[in-house]
């Protein structure tokens, strides 16, 4: 999850809502909390929504930046000494590493009040709390695909359109996001975790001349018109609109009995961290309607917070393209990577895919 905007939003409201809060919380005097957290405009909007809100409050936050598998290797190196940080972003790909690595320990629920509007729980046994949604499928150029007279994707077999050969970005396995897509491709073909090879095949036959490993290439590629439509979240068609390309278009895909892909971040607590009680307090502001909402206009996310969604549902962007009714949310499939074994998919990627 990398984000690149030009500008971050100017967070007017929240900076007195800063105010407010601070004045009635406990305080952190001298405390340094250390955040592993992604790069960018989601690092600097955390910065300037909670940072802020934390020098008031005596403390101040350190941010380091990187994907969540760089974030369990520094955890793992120091098992059994103090952490690198307090706490750091998980991705789904990676929650069964870390949970098997036993590098995280257990929050504390009774001192995060945001809890009770989240749209999904605490998951593994407390120690994830969610910071983040993106709901999966397919960005295209709905100017190119109506000339050529492309009906909208529903399925991922769709996009096998021999219109399409080698116009549609494929996100590499090493990605997160490339990890899903395979998922969807597999179920489309009749398959499942255990079983991706005939997904694979239907992939392969998209003609991709490059497997991109990050989302900001694939946009790039979008803009120029080298592909006309790449499998990615939905918050990647909100920024190519917002930034005047009024060709994005995004479309939810048939997984199974569901449409679309719900994937989902959490934010970890490091085990043996010696500033708990501020990591609690960053994660509850984290989680609250007002940073979520602002956050997610930032990112294109979907809030975690149910009263953001509320909210996040009035932007007509974030209308047209995001599904924020409950009975849609849940009718997304999920992914259990507990379930997949992920050396056979590398396995199985490099022999399909790469020759």
């Amino acid at each position: 999850m990398i984000y690149r905007f030009a500008s971050l939003l100017t967070f007017t409201g929240i900076v007195c809502l800063v105010a407010t809060v601070a004045a009635a919380q406990q305080r952190f005097d001298g405390v340094t909390l250390r955040v592993a957290t992604y790069g960018g405009p989601w690092k600097d909007g955390m910065q300037s929504l909670i940072g802020t809100e934390m020098k008031q409050l005596g403390g101040q936050i350190e941010f380091i930046t990187g994907p969540p598998n760089a974030h369990l290797a520094k955890l793992i190196v120091a098992r059994g000494k103090e952490p690198p940080f307090d706490l750091c972003e998980v991705d789904e790909p990676a929650t069964p590493q870390f949970i098997k690595a036993d590098v995280l320990q257990q929050y504390d629920a009774s001192k995060l009040s945001n809890v009770a509007d989240l749209i999904s729980p605490i998951s593994q046994n407390g120690h994830l709390v969610p910071d983040w949604v993106f709901e999966d499928g397919v960005v295209y150029n709905a100017d190119k695909f109506n000339e050529l007279g492309i009906p909208v994707p529903k399925r991922y077999s769709d996009l096998l359109d021999p219109r399409l050969i080698g116009r549609v970005g494929v996100p590499d396995i090493s990605g997160g996001l490339g990890l899903f897509v395979i998922y969807g491709f597999a179920i489309d073909a009749g398959g499942s975790e255990a079983n991706i090879t005939a997904g694979l095949e239907n992939m392969k036959k998209l003609g991709a001349t490059q497997f991109f490993t990050g989302n900001p290439a694939a946009q790039t590629a979008l803009v120029t018109g080298d592909i006309w439509a790449n499998f990615m979240g939905s918050s990647w068609a909100i920024r190519l609109r917002r930034a005047g390309n009024a060709w994005a278009k995004f479309a939810l895909l048939q997984v199974g009995d569901n449409v679309g892909l719900w994937e989902r971040g959490h934010m970890g607590l490091a085990k043996g961290s010696h500033n708990v009680d501020a990591a609690h307090w960053f994660v509850n502001r984290l989680i609250s309607p007002e940073v979520q909402l602002e956050l997610s206009k930032l990112s294109g996310s979907v809030s975690v917070n149910k009263k953001a969604i509320a909210e996040l549902d009035k932007d007509p962007v974030a209308h047209e393209i995001l599904l924020l009714q409950q009975k849609d949310i849940d009718n997304m499939a999920r992914v259990d990577f507990g379930k997949i074994d992920m050396q056979v998919w590398r396995d199985e990627w490099n022999r399909i895919m790469l020759n």
